[in-house]
């Protein structure tokens, strides 16, 4: 009987051995650390990117947070934290991961979390694993007989981790030159700041030799710079350049946004700060005030734009009210009082469907707007460094314009929702013509604005938004910087000075219109006996060089954007945007 009990045990203490031993890692041990005795090997967080180096070249494993989650074998194990944990939605602390610490060598370095990280640039030898923890002999080992580790700057860095850049263009010297295919690359950046460092693996398929760099460029450049058209242009000082956000999510689409993008959304940053402060009566805990009031809007209308709109921030390095100011830039410009009145003509033809624009603004955002294509919403669009939605259209044929206009009233009961998020809104969701204007009613009355509406089966509508209420003027096909239609008889025109920038270029379209222009010789046309022309060059005035940034139009049949890279009068030649047939919604 006892020799039947022990038996019966040890049977059970077998079974329970065989079951744990087919019981991957996966992600949802994550709540604690575990690392096993013996340096046997280490957990990998889900979901964060890992990496384990072993002294002396004793083990070396690298982890991906878009494949399994790994387990090691030998070596002594070092663990950090990178971004995506942050980007998960939990908050960063340096205590919730622990260096395993095997003494002093030369190979690594301390960080300011005391964790030791590898040093940067350099070859290391050694094996990783992949499986199943308690059955090592069956994870089908993989010898990696060397590592290159290197540091790869933004936006390179994000755009080979989503996939988008697959070619990677360098002098044939150094750590380079010895390269061959099957050989392991270990891209690391620490641009995020919060002392994280961010690092994926990637394997060398094949290596080309070129005698220019033109000459790569010609063969690879859409896989080697996937942000850069054409070779003329080259980012991050290329005009208008058309970046692709890829992300399945808000967090996603805001991480690429604010990685790619992250030096022109802070130069836009201290373009507008420098706007806002201007006005000697307010200071910026004023202006940071307005802005936490439309976060709040935000966050009551919708989670995602917030979720976007913080992780934007985080990506960049930005305090999220900048982000937030510069999504609700055209409410605080009237908030200031700033009487913007000489920017944007925008038009609409019902019998093409083209709907268009000539953006009048400051010069430097030449240099700092991009043409966004949005995949995974089917949504084209011109928009400036960290800002949701500007002028663009979607995979429906509906599009949108924009106009800066004096609010003439303060509404007792404002909704504090961005003209910028009820685009974005409208670009989202809207399937029908009907549908947009439904949105920007149900959002409120704003503060101050126009948007033209149009659709691909030539319906349009001018939705103005003075403050009160959200007008609309139905079928009127152009547009400029002051109300057509307000409860006071035009009140807001007894400065006529003021709105004379506006009147005159509204009276020039309308005078084009009669005599059947198209709508690119109205966006370009000007006359130098014409105080205010539609087509301006850049001049100096309140705010800085003010001129036409460019031109565009929108064919909402075909779904293209066509559009001048940067002012018109120093280049015509429209260059040409579409979305992806199998994006497009009839």
């Amino acid at each position: 009987m006892r020799w039947l009990y022990y038996s019966q045990v040890l049977n059970t203490f077998l079974l329970i051995i065989i079951l744990c031993s087919f019981i991957q890692v996966d992600g949802k041990i994550r709540r604690r650390r575990q690392y096993l005795s013996n340096n046997f090997g280490a957990y990998a967080l889900d979901p964060a990117v890992v990496s384990y180096y072993g002294t002396g070249g004793g083990g070396s494993y690298t982890g991906n947070s878009q494949q399994n989650n790994r387990f090691i074998v030998g070596g002594v194990v070092y663990q950090y934290p990178t971004p995506v944990n942050v980007m998960s939605g939990g908050s960063y602390d340096s205590q919730q991961y622990n260096a395993y610490l095997g003494g002093s060598d030369s190979a690594y370095y301390y960080n300011m979390n005391n964790m030791k990280l590898p040093a940067q640039d350099r070859w290391y030898p050694g094996y990783y694993f992949q499986g199943y923890p308690f059955l090592p002999l069956l994870n089908n080992a993989q010898l990696i007989r060397f590592m290159l580790v290197k540091h790869l700057s933004e936006p390179w860095f994000s755009l080979i981790y989503c996939g988008k850049k697959t070619v990677e263009v360098r002098l044939d010297k150094g750590h380079f030159c010895s390269l061959k295919p099957s050989d392991t690359i270990e891209f690391f950046n620490d641009d995020l700041g919060f002392n994280i460092r961010r690092k994926f693996c990637v394997k060398v398929i094949s290596v080309e030799r070129f005698d220019t760099f033109e000459l790569a460029l010609e063969k690879h450049l859409s896989r080697a710079l996937p942000t850069v058209k054409t070779v003329e242009f080259g980012y991050p000082n290329e005009i208008f350049p058309f970046i692709q956000f890829n992300g399945q999510t808000p967090r996603e689409r805001g991480y690429e946004h604010g990685t790619i993008l992250s030096e022109r959304i802070d130069k836009s940053i201290n373009i507008y700060r420098e706007q806002f402060l201007k006005n000697k009566n307010f200071n910026e805990k004023y202006i940071l005030n307005l802005c936490e009031q439309y976060r709040r809007g935000i966050s009551l209308y919708s989670n995602d734009y917030l979720e976007e709109l913080d992780s934007i921030a985080i990506s960049s390095r930005q305090d999220p009210l900048w982000i937030i100011a510069l999504n609700c830039r055209l409410e605080i410009l009237n908030h200031l009082s700033f009487g913007i009145q000489n920017e944007c003509t925008v038009l609409y033809n019902k019998e093409t469907c083209q709907l268009a624009e000539n953006w009048d603004w400051i010069k430097d955002f030449q240099h700092l707007a991009f043409i966004n294509y949005i995949k995974s919403n089917g949504i084209l669009q011109m928009i400036e460094p960290g800002v949701l939605a500007k002028v663009g259209f979607n995979s429906y044929g509906i599009g949108v314009t924009l106009n800066f206009v004096d609010p003439v009233t303060i509404s007792k009961n404002p909704s504090n929702i961005p003209l910028h998020i009820s685009l974005r809104a409208v670009l989202d969701q809207a399937k029908t013509y009907e549908q947009a204007l439904d949105i920007f009613k149900q959002n409120g009355p704003g503060f101050g604005g126009h948007v033209l509406v149009g659709d691909d089966k030539g319906q349009c509508c001018c939705v103005e938004f003075p403050g009160d209420e959200v007008r609309f003027i139905p079928d009127h096909p152009y547009h400029t910087n002051h109300f057509l239609y307000t409860n006071n008889n035009n009140e807001h025109f007894k400065n006529t000075s003021r709105y004379q920038n506006s009147l005159d270029r509204y009276e020039r379209v309308k005078q084009l219109w009669k005599n059947k222009t198209t709508l690119q010789s109205i966006l370009f046309d000007y006359d130098d006996s014409q105080t205010y022309p539609i087509c301006r060059s850049f001049e100096p005035n309140d705010i800085g060089l003010v001129g036409t940034v460019c031109s565009l139009i929108m064919n909402l049949k075909e779904r293209t954007m066509n559009i001048t890279k940067g002012n018109p009068r120093q280049n015509q030649k429209l260059y040409e945007f579409q979305l992806d047939e199998k994006d497009m919604n009839q």
